[in-house]
């Protein structure tokens, strides 16, 4: 496979990924839109609950949505930086990670910046928080997951050679 090809497979699921965040930062994915799904949802599931708790379910769903995103963008980010080391079991390269929480960290504030034309949502640096620290938990996850399979294949190596 060409060198070309190899990158548009690399930076494809990114550049996707970027377009749906994009999308979710229209009108159509606004509280008044989003909540005429996700208030009957929970009505149905808390059946008992008040408006309140179902304002704040919603709430904690949006909030929690904004994390996962981003937790998505920065592994996405990871790959493309050449984040293979996990399939090696080679150590952790941190300012990889850095480079990959920072697309993330500068693509959710720009995403909150295109968030202040739209007339039915507002920019919040509350979500760039959330935003940013979605892709810090997802990256550490990703090294944690890393450390533990170097781990193992460090004692199953151990194990083969008689130590």
């Amino acid at each position: 496979m060409s060198k070309d090809r190899e990158a548009l497979l690399r930076w494809l699921p990114l550049l996707a990924w970027m377009t749906v965040v994009f999308l979710f930062s229209s009108d159509s994915f606004s509280v008044p839109r989003t909540s005429r799904f996700l208030g009957p949802f929970f009505g149905w599931l808390l059946p008992n609950a008040q408006p309140e708790t179902i304002a704040t379910c919603i709430f904690a769903i949006r909030k929690l949505a904004h994390a996962l995103e981003y937790a998505v963008l920065a592994l996405l980010a990871w790959r493309v930086l050449g984040g293979s080391d996990i399939d090696g079991f080679r150590p952790w390269i941190w300012n990889r990670a850095a480079r990959a929480w920072l697309i993330a960290a500068v693509y959710a504030a720009s995403d909150e910046w295109h968030q202040s034309f739209v007339p039915s949502r507002g920019a919040a640096v509350v979500d760039v928080l959330i935003d940013a620290t979605g892709a810090a938990v997802a990256l550490a996850f990703l090294a944690l997951v890393a450390r533990m399979l170097r781990l193992r294949a460090e004692r199953k190596s151990n194990a083969g050679s008689g130590n």
